[in-house]
């Protein structure tokens, strides 16, 4: 079960200080992000380059050590309807609506409070780049992800619980 959140973006937030240098990435990042996927699932690497030359559908943000570039925590926004294969739908949205999706942090950079700084960052660039709503797709019992969005204002939406076969949603 998947539980979809909501937020109506208005006004930005503080951004808290975290010793990590924070990176819209680029073409130029190819390297870091190889070694970034030797720590997630096969084929995630492909999916990120794939993901990268396409500029006008999503961006990738993430944490970096400073002295090494090595990539510590990634999150990435899709701008264009997106397929996610965990509710086997696409999602549709306008054109002032973006999705924020697959965050991960290396696992010895947890619990440093990357990912609510990086919630505050991604909500700060949607709204320099005149986003009105973004919404976002949480396991339905994954207790820190959701105290985060909640922290930043995201509100609960509609429910998706998947099957075998599909799919199907409850919601406001």
């Amino acid at each position: 079960m998947y539980n979809m959140y909501v937020l109506k973006l208005h006004k930005s937030l503080p951004e808290g200080r975290v010793d990590f240098q924070f990176k819209i990435l680029g073409m130029d990042d190819v390297q870091a992000i190889s070694e970034f996927s030797r720590e997630r699932t096969a084929g995630y690497e492909a999916k990120a380059i794939a993901r990268l030359q396409d500029d006008a559908c999503y961006r990738g943000l993430a944490f970096m050590e400073g002295e090494t570039g090595r990539i510590v925590y990634l999150c990435w926004i899709a701008f264009k309807p997106i397929r996610v294969s965990e509710i086997k739908r696409t999602l549709a949205f306008n054109q002032h609506t973006v999705y924020f999706f697959d965050d991960f942090t290396l696992l010895e950079y947890r619990s440093q409070g990357l990912h609510s700084a990086m919630m505050i960052r991604r909500i700060n660039y949607c709204l320099q780049h005149h986003k009105s709503k973004a919404m976002i797709l949480i396991e339905t019992f994954n207790r820190y992800p959701i105290k985060t969005a909640w922290k930043v204002g995201f509100r609960w939406e509609r429910t998706f619980i998947s099957y075998r076969y599909g799919a199907f949603s409850r919601g406001v």
